[in-house]
């Protein structure tokens, strides 16, 4: 009991956490730890990860960790298109989409083929990864920031997960769906 409960104020603290969002990291902090504490502080990307690793909870097998590794994927993915100069149109219209889809999907606790729900996640994470990758600071590190960003989502898609997991029940995934969408 002891480990869930450190996992429910995890999750507690990512769902408070926006109040920091107040603290902006400059250049000088946009390396690592920019990155990684960047899930915790934007709304967005907290929302989509959160619902990503509660919509993989509720599934079973290699879906708990293929959604949320496509997830991951998807972020570098757009991060690198960012990078490159290639230009995605609609992207923060298609991040608002996928945080009410990701919510739609968890509160319905639906239950695709893994590579389907993977390759969902992977397209909705471009766009996530495109926006972080053209608003870094050209002075910031993108590689290090970006390194920290990856880390930071994972744990926040894990801990979703687990709790999600740990509780193993339709009403979770329709409330923490609910939850999204009412966000």
């Amino acid at each position: 009991m002891r480990a869930f409960t450190k996992l429910v104020m995890l999750v507690l603290l990512g769902v408070i956490s926006p109040v920091a969002g107040a603290h902006t990291f400059g250049a000088e902090g946009a390396g690592f730890v920019a990155g990684m504490v960047h899930p915790l502080i934007g709304l967005d990307h907290l929302l989509a990860l959160i619902g990503a690793g509660l919509w993989a909870g509720w599934l079973s097998g290699r879906a708990q960790y293929l959604l949320p590794s496509g997830f991951l994927a998807g972020l570098f993915g757009g991060a690198l298109l960012a990078w490159g100069g290639v230009y995605m149109p609609f992207v923060e219209p298609m991040i608002v989409v996928s945080v009410l889809v990701v919510g739609v999907l968890a509160a319905s606790a639906a239950r695709p083929s893994a590579m389907l729900g993977t390759a969902l996640l992977f397209v909705f994470a471009l766009f996530h990864g495109h926006a972080h990758g053209t608003e870094l600071p050209q002075t910031a590190q993108p590689l290090l920031y970006m390194l920290g960003l990856l880390i930071g989502s994972a744990l926040v898609q894990l801990a979703a997960l687990r709790v999600a997991v740990a509780l193993r029940s339709k009403r979770l995934a329709m409330l923490g769906g609910g939850w999204l969408l009412g966000s």
